[in-house]
């Protein structure tokens, strides 16, 4: 589990570097923001997580900066997906439950990277869950 929690940490450090160059680049065209980054160990691996906030009055640099955003979250779920591949670990989703596995089965979409069974079918089954709970519960997950 340490050589694959090393490459898995790499993917983060690396993914770190790109937001915080980002942040650092669009700072000259007003944009402000912070990364946070924390995690825990759990049963099944490493829980990573990470929070990105920008800011800026100009709708255009806003969209631009969210669009690379995505994309290096994308790039990120795609090594990781990758390095579980190649070591037979197990991808076992976000924590966030529906919103977090679609963001994860989007990135993965349409690329030479399998999902595993478990994996879909937690979020089919998440799915149908949100789309049969009350709308007091499942505001998060529909937006």
């Amino acid at each position: 589990m340490e050589e694959n929690s090393e490459l898995v940490l790499a993917c983060y450090d690396e993914h770190k570097r790109k937001v915080l160059d980002l942040l650092g680049e669009e700072k000259e065209n007003g944009v402000v923001g912070n990364l946070n980054m924390y995690g825990h160990l759990n049963p099944q691996g490493l829980d990573l997580h990470y929070r990105v906030t920008i800011g800026t009055n100009d709708e255009k640099i806003m969209e631009n900066a969210k669009r690379k955003l995505k994309e290096y979250y994308n790039e990120l779920v795609q090594k990781i997906a990758g390095i579980c591949e190649e070591t037979g670990s197990k991808f076992t989703g976000g924590e966030k439950g529906a919103k977090s596995n679609t963001a994860i089965l989007d990135s993965l979409t349409g690329k030479n990277i399998s999902v595993t069974n478990d994996l879909k079918k937690r979020h089919s089954l998440q799915i149908k869950a949100v789309k049969n709970s009350s709308p007091v519960f499942n505001w998060r997950a529909k937006k």
